[in-house]
């Protein structure tokens, strides 16, 4: 995401009244899933 996207985003989010936000990189299982379907049945 770009600098003056995320801004934009941000800046809506503050207006909305959110005090707090928490990001993360998605796990390997989120990004590759057909290599995990069915490995921890």
């Amino acid at each position: 995401m770009d600098g003056e996207a995320l801004t934009a985003v941000l800046g809506e989010l503050a207006g909305a009244g959110v005090r707090a936000l928490t990001a993360q990189p998605p796990t390997l299982e989120a990004l590759f899933p057909r290599h995990y379907a069915g490995a921890a049945k």
